[in-house]
């Protein structure tokens, strides 16, 4: 006698859980996120990178072929991390340390250097310093680091940095103002309103006021969430961030749209049947419909996306982790939380007589009025 094999479709679809009931039981951990995330705000605030802090930078060169083969030559690929550590050796010395290094191409022609390799160091001044005083400090690590990479003896001063032959071996850029942090926060800040009232009139259009509240709600709690995340997490707030930021936004929209057709089909069968029902069987319908597809899109997101924070350098990390926290963030809300919203705020129009068989009320039934 041959078994009868249900798919994982059919079992989420013959389910009798209810998602809007349990609503408020999903609601604890986002929540407790956020209270922690707004203590730490107060507290710690955010983990502002050189691109909101402001910072220093040195180009260090790293390549001795040819004529500078006297000194300690470093491979890019293999080296990076030994070269790292020496600079922290000196950076440290001044309660500093590296924030970013990154390879890149040096060219000096008064040293007859032309695209040998580099490497760029940038990290976080002391800002209880003043300009000036962060400057002397900047000459004073550039002699360090020529005497950490071999350039100049011991007994080389400060006033040694003028030899040219030797100082352009470790490239003094100068410091790096927030300025452009703060321009970035206003561009993204308008750049997020803009494109939340796009969407809310998208949505509206599209579906209906109910949809597109519950869709603005949500994909608001997305982003604080996430930005709860990277306060709990203290991952380094800069330009990769905001940029993580609005890709969660795009993801977070997508979900919801899914689950508001979703919805919005249930609500046409349940109109056209002539049936009684209510807005949290119509939601759960929707929901179970979509279940297994929406699970399988965003294990295979957060597979991939936990992969580049495993495998990833720095600023690949910090720019895959947000979008990580988003992900799961938009999965949660979609699937747990937008359902109910939508069963409690959603009412049928009363312009229509048929969709009167339709109640926002849990457990009442409304027949239909002809």
């Amino acid at each position: 006698m041959s078994k009868t094999r249900i798919s994982f479709d059919e079992k989420v679809e013959n389910s009798k859980y209810d998602f809007c009931k349990n609503m408020k039981w999903f609601l604890i951990a986002p929540v407790l996120i956020l209270v922690i995330g707004i203590v730490l705000l107060c507290t710690l605030g955010f983990n502002l990178g050189l691109d909101f802090a402001g910072g220093s930078n040195m180009t260090i060169f790293t390549n001795s072929e040819g004529t500078y083969a006297e000194y300690t030559s470093y491979d890019i690929d293999k080296d990076l991390s030994v070269i790292e550590e020496k600079v922290n050796n000196v950076l440290n010395e001044y309660g500093l340390k590296v924030d970013s290094i990154l390879p890149t191409k040096y060219s000096d022609s008064q040293l007859d250097l032309e695209n040998v390799d580099a490497v760029l160091v940038r990290y976080k001044n002391d800002n209880s310093l003043s300009t000036a005083e962060i400057e002397e400090m900047n000459k004073n690590i550039q002699l360090a680091l020529l005497k950490e990479f071999g350039y100049f003896a011991e007994n080389n001063t400060v006033e040694d940095l003028d030899v040219i032959n030797e100082a352009g071996f470790v490239t003094n850029g100068g410091i790096i103002t927030a300025s452009v942090g703060v321009e970035l926060v206003m561009i993204s800040f308008i750049g997020l309103v803009v494109a939340l009232a796009m969407i809310m009139l998208y949505v509206g259009l599209r579906f209906n006021f109910t949809s597109a509240l519950s869709t603005i709600l949500a994909v608001m709690f997305d982003l604080i969430v996430v930005a709860s995340l990277t306060l709990i997490c203290r991952i380094e707030i800069n330009i990769s961030f905001v940029v993580a930021m609005f890709a969660v936004l795009c993801y977070s929209v997508y979900n919801l749209i899914s689950v508001l057709e979703s919805i919005k089909k249930e609500l046409k069968i349940a109109v056209q049947s002539g049936k009684p029902t209510t807005n949290r069987i119509i939601a759960n319908s929707a929901i179970k419909e979509i279940l297994s597809k929406q699970v399988i899109l965003s294990a295979i997101v957060m597979i991939l996306l936990l992969l580049i924070t495993i495998i990833g350098i720095g600023d690949v990390r910090a720019f895959a982790l947000p979008i990580l926290f988003g992900a799961l963030s938009s999965f949660y809300t979609s699937t747990f939380i937008v359902p109910g919203l939508w069963a409690l705020a959603y009412k049928p129009s009363k312009k229509k007589k048929v969709g009167k068989n339709i109640s926002n009320t849990p457990n009442e039934k409304i027949e239909v009025v002809e």
